[in-house]
């Protein structure tokens, strides 16, 4: 089975020369870190490290599309701190962090493994303001299920509460700590979010559910959020369920072209939808 597999490996990368380049510098990356899988940005001088082996290695780094980069580097976001919804492995947060460098960033993992390769990033990186939180934003205080995959920590996510001890559930099912966001920003005393981004693998609509008065409100004029009608579907919520939210509340929706420019976007658009990164806006003052 062993020499199946790697007979597959290697017929992989000899047909796909760049798949072979990456796993090179992956190698490559081990024996420089003493073991460890670093993977290296050399266009926005960053290190992340804790990587789970080659898959994680190579996918760290489509976190993002050319035209969200371009947003997320020239957009001319409010005052106040970055909330990361979803942190990951920080990728997020260190690229803000980069570019508002005495910003507070508040960045929120509940999966252990990669909270614990979240924070020792924002170390690795002198991020002196970025703030890491071991537990989920939902719609209540308290506690959630939330699948702790290991190695594809990108797609972990809460799940249902009939689910903690299914003995057929593919990955480990933990119990981790949540709060809403609206009772995060009291206990913070925030009074306006910069930015917010949501990134929880179709669970955005319970984000939401837990910041109403953030919403309703308009403490956060900016929201960054994915669209992903499968995920959200799963999770046991209408595709739309997300954004109609955030239109009740006051805010207009956004798509961004291939220039990373805001294009409009309404309800109709998310049946064509297979993954986009919407933002939503409340003040007309900040659309730039």
């Amino acid at each position: 089975m062993i020499f199946v597999k790697l007979l597959r490996n290697t017929f992989t990368l000899i047909c796909r020369p760049a798949l072979a380049g990456d796993y090179f510098r992956f190698l490559l990356s081990q024996a420089r870190h003493g073991g460890e899988f670093v993977r290296a940005f050399p266009a926005e001088k960053l290190m992340i490290g804790g990587l789970s082996g080659f898959s994680e290695f190579h996918s760290c780094t489509n976190f993002a599309k050319t035209a969200e980069r371009k947003f997320l580097s020239k957009f001319s976001f409010g005052d106040g701190p970055i909330l990361d919804v979803g942190g990951n492995l920080g990728l997020f947060t260190l690229l803000m962090a980069r570019r508002f460098p005495n910003r507070t960033i508040h960045a929120f993992e509940p999966n252990p493994s990669t909270f614990k390769a979240m924070r020792a990033n924002f170390e690795r990186n002198g991020c002196l303001y970025a703030r890491a939180y071991p537990y989920a934003l939902a719609a209540h205080n308290g506690e959630v299920s939330f699948e702790a995959n290991p190695v594809d920590r990108a797609t972990t996510h809460i799940v249902p509460e009939n689910q903690y001890e299914d003995p057929a559930a593919k990955f480990p099912i933990v119990r981790v700590s949540c709060v809403t966001m609206d009772s995060f920003i009291e206990s913070q005393g925030i009074k306006q979010v910069g930015l917010l981004k949501v990134d929880v693998e179709g669970y955005e609509e319970l984000v939401f559910r837990g910041a109403d008065r953030v919403l309703s409100n308009g403490l956060a004029q900016i929201i960054y959020y994915e669209v992903c009608p499968e995920l959200t579907r799963r999770a046991g919520f209408t595709p739309d369920a997300p954004s109609r939210r955030l239109l009740g509340r006051g805010y207009r929706l956004h798509f961004l072209d291939e220039d990373g420019k805001l294009q409009p976007a309404d309800l109709a658009r998310i049946s064509c939808v297979t993954l986009e990164n919407w933002v939503a806006i409340r003040d007309r003052g900040v659309l730039t």
